[in-house]
């Protein structure tokens, strides 16, 4: 349940070197906008069954989803009110968390990714999880890294641990994440990408319904391809991330 931000949203700069014709910029943008809407409504439309869901799934996801928009208008749409209300369940919550770039230091020497590509920004995980995480490194783990994933287990519903400053979309991510968690939906059974495509359905419910608040809609970074042709992508806090996000989860479903 790690997020990646891309550094496309750090550094938007390094995308534009060659300059875009501003109509047809405009015109790139009309229409991701426009085909961005006609995708989300289809996805939020679509029976849950069409993904594979079971009928035992279809009835979790269910209560996962009213349990998340009740948390979420009792917090004001306001994320960072709805992550205080998770840790009243239980749910711990660490800021600028040590983990996190221990996490991304370690993938860095293991060579899973790019440092200079990719960031992670949050991150929900189980106490089981994370329990599972301090046996297998203990030995190497860095004291502040090894106090902050004991502080972790303190709660009785796993934590969420953030990076700095992280989106709204992120947030509101990794908590339904732990909405998940509490209603008891089954990790290990429904599998990482139909887990990630509730969530994804979720978050893209709540915004049509107005829910999701600090959420952009169709705020874009545009690019050239090489040849000054408008390349248009969502920015990380933006509702149509979050549905490309979905759309990759489903096509790796099938």
């Amino acid at each position: 349940m790690i997020y990646l931000k891309y550094m496309s949203d750090l550094l938007p700069e390094l995308r534009n070197e060659i300059k875009i014709n501003h109509k047809a910029k405009t015109e790139a943008v009309n229409e991701a906008k426009s085909s961005h809407q006609e995708r989300l409504r289809k996805a939020v439309n679509t029976p849950l069954a069409e993904y594979n869901f079971s009928p035992e799934e279809e009835a979790s996801q269910s209560r996962i989803e009213k349990r998340f928009q009740i948390l979420a208008l009792q917090s004001k749409s306001d994320s960072e009110i709805f992550l205080r209300e998770l840790e009243n369940a239980g749910v711990v919550i660490i800021s600028t968390s040590q983990y996190l770039e221990y996490l991304r230091r370690l993938r860095v020497e293991r060579g899973r990714f790019d440092p200079d590509l990719q960031e992670t920004q949050a991150a929900y995980v189980t106490n089981e999880d994370i329990l599972s995480f301090i046996e297998r490194f203990k030995i190497q783990l860095p004291e502040d890294v090894q106090e902050e994933l004991e502080r972790a287990t303190q709660g009785k519903s796993g934590a969420i641990f953030l990076g700095n400053n992280p989106p709204h979309l992120v947030l509101w991510h990794e908590g339904a994440h732990a909405v998940q968690h509490l209603e008891g939906w089954n990790f290990q059974k429904s599998g990482k990408y139909k887990t990630e495509i509730g969530i994804n359905i979720i978050l893209l419910k709540a915004h049509e319904e107005k829910i999701l608040g600090g959420v952009s809609t169709g705020d874009y970074y545009v690019s050239g391809d090489g040849f000054g042709k408008p390349i248009v992508r969502p920015k990380t806090n933006d509702i149509y991330k979050e549905l490309e996000d979905f759309e990759r989860n489903t096509a790796r479903l099938k």
